[in-house]
């Protein structure tokens, strides 16, 4: 489990998911994803915060510790800095559904 420990973001997201994917425990995989979960995310692809959100979703009520930093960030008024016009627009619409549709396989909010 050394890749958690790398020095990129991508890396440590997807070796953490591997290891919950493959052993099915999600103890050491849930903090490293929720420390990829910035709620200064700009939107910018360099970083996997939505793709983290994802697959904290998909561990489910394990990962009940990363629901009140998701629902923090759902309720900003503006979660995307970045200055996109339209594709802001598009891009904040599909993390909104993004951290909806985790905070429903972590706890079933919003059902």
């Amino acid at each position: 489990m050394r890749q958690v420990n790398s020095a990129g973001a991508w890396t440590r997201t997807y070796a953490a998911h591997a290891y919950w994917r493959i052993t099915g425990d999600p103890e050491p995989a849930v903090p490293v994803l929720l420390a990829e979960v910035d709620p200064a995310w700009d939107g910018g692809p360099a970083l996997p915060v939505r793709e983290a959100v994802r697959i904290l979703g998909e561990i489910g009520a394990p990962a009940v510790s990363a629901a009140p930093l998701l629902r923090r960030i759902l309720a900003q008024a503006e979660r995307l800095s970045r200055p996109w016009d339209g594709v802001r627009i598009l891009a904040d619409q599909a993390y909104v559904r993004t951290l909806t549709e985790a905070l429903e396989g972590i706890d079933g909010w919003g059902k």
